[in-house]
């Protein structure tokens, strides 16, 4: 009888970067489809555009969660072993984009069920892109064009790279599309074990972590709601491998903050 007074809680979701860390996001989505939180628009930076971008246009996560947990290294050495680049990045992205075309096709932003934007960062010009129309495999690919990791993706006339340089969690792209209260899940926790000895290698890579750690804190500032996600050190494949535990960290820790 006292079902009139109860308000359904909304919130914008915006995704971070973090690489294969991302698939936080997946289990951050089913808990809140199971808490009953409408998410009302969603942005999403370099993975976070994988994981936003096939959620808003499908509106399944299962569907989201069984793709891309099916790539497991076999299938992503495959994928990529005939991509080398080394010019510009060293990969080339071109059996990225013609991935993402199996799985999303020409389906253009404005399919999506969910309002989405993506990020990326016009890398000759510094300025910052809102990927809100147009083909929406263009946008995730631009999203995830990863410095020295993908060639820059040429696209009307820029090239693009990883949105995460400029919104490492996407409040304000979330905010520009719509919404009113944002939840923020950020990825790029600091890793406190590393014991590596420090040389040129090792100094770069902290170097960029640290870089990378502070501005996902103050892009998480800007949101009402906010999920932080430290992981120990551990390389791509490991997270792999170790994908449906990462989307059960992203599941647990989102009940948790509703509870």
């Amino acid at each position: 009888m006292f079902d009139i007074f109860h308000f359904k809680q909304r919130y914008g979701l915006a995704l971070g970067s973090g690489g294969f860390k991302g698939f936080v996001h997946i289990g951050v989505i089913k808990a809140l489809e199971e808490l009953d939180i409408e998410v009302t628009h969603i942005g999403g930076s370099s993975i976070g555009s994988i994981v936003g971008g096939m959620y808003s246009l499908w509106g399944n996560i299962d569907k989201v969660e069984e793709v891309l947990l099916g790539y497991d290294k076999k299938k992503l050495l495959d994928m990529f072993s005939s991509d080398i680049g080394l010019l510009q990045g060293v990969f080339k992205g071109d059996s990225f984009i013609e991935e993402l075309d199996k799985l999303v096709g020409n389906a253009s932003i404005s399919d999506c069920l969910t309002p989405f934007v993506a990020v990326s960062v016009d890398i000759n010009t510094g300025e910052k892109i809102y990927h809100t129309s147009g083909l929406l495999k263009d946008a995730i690919r631009a999203s995830c064009s990863i410095p020295f990791v993908f060639k820059p993706y040429e696209f009307n006339g820029r090239n693009l790279v990883d949105g995460g340089l400029a919104e490492s969690v996407p409040v304000e792209a979330t905010k520009s599309i719509g919404a009113k209260k944002v939840l923020g899940v950020n990825v790029q926790g600091f890793p406190q074990n590393i014991d590596d000895k420090l040389n040129l290698k090792t100094l770069s890579e902290r170097a960029y972590r640290a870089a990378v750690y502070h501005l996902s804190q103050k892009d998480s500032a800007l949101a009402e709601k906010s999920l932080l996600f430290n992981f120990i050190d551990m390389n791509s494949m490991d997270m792999v491998d170790n994908a449906e535990d990462l989307v059960q960290m992203g599941y647990k820790e989102t009940k948790k903050m509703f509870s």
